[in-house]
């Protein structure tokens, strides 16, 4: 129910009382304002009752800091917790929730824009140890500080979303090498450039997905550099010159889709 104007938070809490043994739960957009005042405990409790729950999905939600410390006192056993677009909710509240429930492998947080790469956000990684995709776009403060920590201390982390970041600024620091990561959306970074995507086909050298879509800063020559990932099945590249594709050698490729609209 991630579409839900017509509904209001007391209606969808006795909904959840009608079914407590749902293992997944997905609601956002309510018909009343994303405001703290309408999150009532009724709610909140209506969410910790379900004992089975792995899925939370709140988007476009008003999520306070109160929500979180509740579900995360329960002891669920989440493991997928999406935040996307949601408000209200402060670091406190989030690393509260991810150091009670240690097994969360799938995060979203985008437009969280609280978050940086300062060691009040560094103090989230000890608790993402089962991460394996995490969603921070539109986490504006966050650089290429961040991008490297992830799978330096997320061990079984593949899926990388930092989109309309700041990628590609801050230092890029000694790089190690990542197997793990097989998927990095990096689309809309203005200020992404070519050294920086060489730095990334040494890090990541399993990497199956890459989309750049929306980075101007990436110039012709980084077929130079996308060679190197001989795995890649799917690539975006809007906006890149169809006449500097003869670097990709269709025959031994493992390119699955290849989008180049408006090259």
């Amino acid at each position: 129910m991630l579409e839900c104007p017509l509904l209001t938070h007391a209606g969808i809490a006795s909904a959840i009382y009608e079914r407590p043994s749902l293992s997944s739960f997905s609601v956002g957009n309510f018909m009343e304002p994303r405001e703290s005042k309408n999150v009532t405990s009724y709610f909140i409790d209506s969410l910790v009752s379900l004992k089975h729950l792995t899925h939370l999905d709140l988007s476009l939600s008003c999520v306070t800091d109160d929500m979180l410390i509740s579900v995360a006192n329960e002891d669920l056993p989440l493991r997928n917790l999406v935040l996307q677009d949601c408000c209200e909710y402060t670091y406190f509240g989030i690393s509260y929730f991810l150091s009670k429930c240690r097994f969360v492998q799938h995060l979203n947080l985008q437009n969280a824009k609280f978050l940086n790469d300062d060691d009040n956000s560094s103090m989230l990684y000890p608790y993402l140890r089962d991460l394996v995709s995490i969603n921070v776009s539109g986490c504006n403060m966050l650089t290429n500080v961040t991008l490297f920590a992830f799978p330096r201390h997320c061990p079984l982390l593949s899926d990388i979303r930092m989109e309309s970041t700041s990628i590609g600024i801050g230092p890029l620091g000694e790089p190690f090498v990542y197997r793990q990561v097989k998927s990095l959306h990096l689309a809309n970074n203005s200020q992404l450039l070519n050294v920086n995507i060489d730095i990334f086909a040494f890090m990541f050298p399993n990497l199956q997905l890459l989309d750049l879509n929306s980075c101007p800063g990436i110039s012709k020559d980084i077929g130079n550099v996308l060679r190197r990932w001989g795995d890649i099945r799917y690539l975006e590249l809007p906006f890149y010159p169809q006449k500097e594709l003869p670097w990709i050698n269709f025959k031994s490729s493992k390119l699955e889709v290849l989008n180049l609209s408006k090259s």
